[in-house]
């Protein structure tokens, strides 16, 4: 249960599982107060909840069985390295100055740039769709990654 917890932590998915949680409690409780109706209404709105489960979590599901049909299983630490239950946690500082001279420098010469800043939402879904640099934030990286004719050009980075 915990690693099901750790595994759904800072992300939106957190939110819909408690909500169910709640609803299944407020169910369990109208049956023992013998509230026939509104135990009826929670019970067949559970019993549908399972599929609205499957089409809500399709891109979760979808991501786990992958993870699982890619993974090597001659060893099992990589398993559980690829479910991020033994890593970790690295905090990054961002200079918020940095980002905010390199804006001003990229409206000067009227270039777009989206800048993403990763908080308590995990953006590895988003993360896993470009390329990864293990670099430094600073101006000079910013506005080469934003320069139109630049190799990495997107119009987005994720920090």
């Amino acid at each position: 249960m915990y690693y099901a917890y750790k595994l759904l932590k800072g992300t939106v998915a957190i939110n819909i599982v408690i909500g169910i949680a709640l609803i299944f409690v407020i169910w369990k409780i109208t049956q023992t107060l013998h509230m026939e109706m509104l135990s009826g209404i929670l019970g067949y709105l559970l019993s549908g909840g399972v599929i609205a489960l499957l089409i809500v979590f399709q891109q979760e599901i979808r991501k786990f069985l992958l993870m699982i049909g890619t993974t090597n299983f001659s060893t099992k630490r990589s398993l559980l390295n690829q479910l991020k239950f033994l890593k970790s946690e690295i905090s990054v500082e961002v200079e918020a100055d940095t980002i905010l001279k390199a804006s001003i420098n990229l409206s000067k010469t009227k270039t777009g740039a989206l800048i993403v800043i990763e908080r308590t939402n995990n953006l590895d879904f988003l993360v896993n769709t470009g390329d990864k640099m293990n670099a430094q934030v600073n101006i000079a990286i910013l506005e080469s990654i934003f320069y139109k004719n630049s190799p990495l050009h997107d119009g987005a980075i994720i920090i």
